[in-house]
């Protein structure tokens, strides 16, 4: 039994054989594990590769069916959008260079424009008949706007009429077509703008014989911000000086002058909540600052008037903002947005609109001599024209609208913004774009006006002519929900100011220049001036005692 059991045992030593069978084994799977691992690496790459295909060409088929239903416009870098277009021209801190870039993409692209740096999307209107779809079409979609800093610090935290949404923006419309800016207002208050109108004469003729030049911003400028602050604020010379807040160096006009130059600081860090880094300008710090300076000058003016306002009679509109019912009280910051709202859109704008018709008149004397024999037929040399008497002065009216077509002085409307996506066209606007009405293009369109650079009154005139005008071929005052609603106010002051100019004095070159040698070359900013102030030599027109006051 010893012997059986010792033979089915494994030998303690294998032969020599044995060794390189099981060698030849061990090598063979090893070379087999390896080829294995290869392999699954392999599928593991290929797979790899087909999972990220298939993601790019989903992408890709996406966004090319998402851009094929987007407006014309450059190239959208892939993150970047339109970004380096404007970067590279227009900079990060030029407003004027970048309003021209967009117009000129604009000229190159077509009438709508569709731009989109990181992730804000803009659409750029430069049509009437587009506008027309956008502003009444779809008004409702796009009467939003879009949140940005000059809304938060200027608009007074989006309370004022400029940047107010839903049924507070609803309500301060009300309130301007019914209490502020009504036709029965204008009456009541024609007083203060036909005084201011009287002593702007009185200065300019006193100015002229002592043979001094007349600067026609400065003297414009004063006769509107005295005429508004005389409705607003029941004063048209405020001059609050309080060492406690730090007015002593400081006045209303400083204000608004320096609210008017930040707010159109336009640059690229505004278009882009993410580019905000490159404020190099400090732009935000000086709107914070400005906000500050602004409520608390009104508040004193605010505490003042609550004192002696009278509610049976209020004697200006900021009584009438005072005086509301309790149910209908805005808050003082709502009430300080409308006043800023109303001196910044009516000062400047007016301002630079009678600026620009005398440069033009200047340029073309035949114009000014003509305009004023239309004068002297229907109002005579004997009286100052008064305002019922404008519609019958024709050829003036046509100056006006000529002027407010050629230079608008807001050149593009502020952002208009839908909250879903909106057909324009054959094309589909996404959800939250920003919508911007260029003004100037639809006032220059080659295919709406002949001549569209040139400075022709008589297209108003013609009665052929003018019978193909409509609405959208002329916005200077926007339209729709988000119009201007002190519209019919600013004509009256627009009509007032220039009316007594043309009429009182015949307006010449300084210094031995000549009529062609006044540019027209126009300022950056948010309200478009001539790029230099204009300067001009008077010559009373009338007699002396017309001139007093």
């Amino acid at each position: 039994m010893a012997q059986g059991m010792g033979s089915g045992r494994v030998p303690k030593v294998l032969t020599e054989e044995a060794r390189a069978w099981m060698t030849a084994q061990v090598e063979s799977y090893q070379k087999w594990d390896l080829n294995a691992a290869g392999v699954g690496r392999a599928l593991y790459l290929l797979a790899g590769f087909v999972f990220v295909s298939v993601v790019i060409f989903e992408q890709y088929s996406k966004r090319k069916e998402r851009l094929s239903k987007l407006p014309p416009g450059p190239f959208q870098w892939p993150f970047l959008g339109s970004l380096p277009h404007l970067l590279l021209t227009a900079g990060v801190r030029s407003s004027s260079r970048l309003r021209e870039k967009v117009s000129a993409l604009a000229t190159k692209h077509g009438p709508i424009m569709f731009l989109q740096i990181a992730d804000t999307k803009i659409l750029v209107i430069s049509s009437g008949v587009l506008a027309k779809e956008v502003l009444v079409g779809h008004d409702a979609e796009f009467y939003f706007r879009p949140r940005c800093s000059v809304g938060k610090y200027l608009g007074f935290n989006f309370t004022d009429i400029a940047f107010a949404e839903g049924r507070h923006h609803w309500y301060l419309r009300k309130l301007c077509d019914t209490r502020l800016f009504s036709p029965e207002c204008f009456v009541s208050n024609l007083h203060f703008q036909k005084k201011e109108a009287k002593k702007m004469l009185h200065s300019i003729w006193e100015a002229s014989q002592r043979g001094e030049d007349i600067s026609i911003r400065e003297t414009v400028t004063t006769f509107v911000r005295n005429s508004l602050c005389g409705m607003l604020l029941g004063t048209a010379h405020l001059d609050i000086e309080n060492i406690s807040i730090k007015f002593s160096e400081e006045t209303l006009n400083m204000l608004l002058d320096e609210t008017i130059s930040v707010a159109g600081e336009v640059t690229l860090s505004d278009l882009a909540p993410g580019l905000k880094w490159l404020d190099l300008c400090g732009r935000e710090e000086k709107m914070k600052d400005l906000n500050l300076r602004l409520k608390a000058y009104f508040q004193e003016i605010l505490d003042d008037r609550s004192h002696r306002v009278n509610k049976d009679e209020p004697e200006s509109l900021v009584d009438v903002l005072l005086s509301l019912d309790d149910d209908d009280k805005l808050s003082n910051e709502a009430v300080v947005g409308i006043l800023v709202d109303t001196l910044i859109g009516g000062v400047y704008p007016i301002s630079a609109t009678i600026e620009w018709a005398l440069t033009e008149l200047v340029r073309h004397p035949a114009l000014l001599e003509q305009v004023q024999m239309e004068m002297i037929d229907v109002v005579g040399p004997y009286k100052i024209v008064d305002e019922s008497e404008f519609p019958q002065i024709s050829f003036f009216q046509a100056i006006v609208k000529e002027t407010l077509r050629l230079h608008p002085t807001v050149p593009m409307s502020l952002p208009h913004m839908n909250k879903v996506a909106t057909p324009i066209g054959q094309y589909e606007i996404p959800a939250n774009t920003s919508v911007v009405i260029d003004y100037s293009a639809i006032g220059r369109d080659p295919e709406i006006w002949n001549k569209p650079l040139h400075f022709d009154p008589r297209r108003f005139t013609d009665t052929d002519a003018a019978s193909q005008i409509d609405t959208f071929k002329l916005l200077p005052f926007g339209y729709g929900r988000r119009g201007c609603p002190g519209a019919n106010l600013g004509v009256i002051l627009l009509q007032l100011g220039l009316a007594y100019l043309v009429q009182g004095f015949d307006w010449a070159p300084i210094g031995g220049q000549l009529p062609h040698d006044y540019d027209v070359k126009e300022s950056s900013g948010l309200v478009c001036f001539r790029s230099t102030p204009l300067t001009l030599r008077a010559t009373p027109r009338l007699s002396s005692t017309l001139y007093e006051i």
